[in-house]
């Protein structure tokens, strides 16, 4: 998982950092299409690797944290457009200005990545709780009503394939711990110890 961030943040700063060059890049045609093109691929792997991210926030309601990432998009988009490319007196920005500030401002928000942290798994500056473990996190969404009803299951396996997240240090501990080789017909599916429902 703190691959992935790092991946995301890396691939956004640059994109805001290409935005501010692209800012800049006007006195030729060539150039400007150049960095843009640059800038767009940026763009586009930053949105994928957003998407790398938002599965693991909460399984349960995977559906609205990812309705909710491409409305803040949208909404993004919107704010951007009236803040600096809006024919708004108050700012008096120029296209090019409009472009760089983007890139200021894109670059900012990118930094609240690092204040995203899971627990068995850490965050991009922050390591992983020792004691912490995937099916704690996913089931914490789950009232005891509703485990007791086995509707908790598909979080509990989600859980249980998303222990290669930890990293590769953390994932062979794991995998030796619970007696599992890597490549055997088992490591894909590690058993959850003293899990119970009414059907057992």
């Amino acid at each position: 998982m703190r691959g992935r961030l790092w991946a995301y943040f890396i691939l956004q700063l640059c994109a805001g950092a290409l935005s501010i060059v692209l800012g800049n890049v006007d006195d030729t045609l060539g150039g400007t299409i150049a960095v843009m093109i640059v800038f767009s691929a940026f763009v586009q792997s930053a949105e994928g690797a957003c998407y790398g991210v938002v599965p693991f926030v909460s399984r349960r309601s995977y559906g609205v944290v990812a309705g909710m990432v491409g409305a803040g998009g949208n909404t993004g988009s919107a704010v951007t457009q009236a803040l600096f490319f809006a024919d708004n007196p108050g700012l008096k920005m120029s296209t090019q200005d409009g472009l760089v500030w983007m890139g200021v401002m894109i670059m900012a928000v990118t930094c609240t990545l690092c204040s995203l942290h899971w627990p068995a798994w850490g965050g991009m500056l922050t390591p992983a709780n020792p004691s912490a473990t995937e099916e704690d996190y996913y089931l914490s969404d789950w009232e005891p009503e509703e485990v007791a009803a086995n509707l908790h299951i598909p979080s509990l396996r989600f859980a249980m394939e998303s222990k290669s997240m930890r990293g590769k240090a953390n994932y062979a501990k794991f995998m030796a711990e619970n007696s599992v080789k890597e490549g055997s017909e088992d490591s894909d599916t590690v058993p959850v110890k003293d899990i119970k429902t009414d059907s057992q």
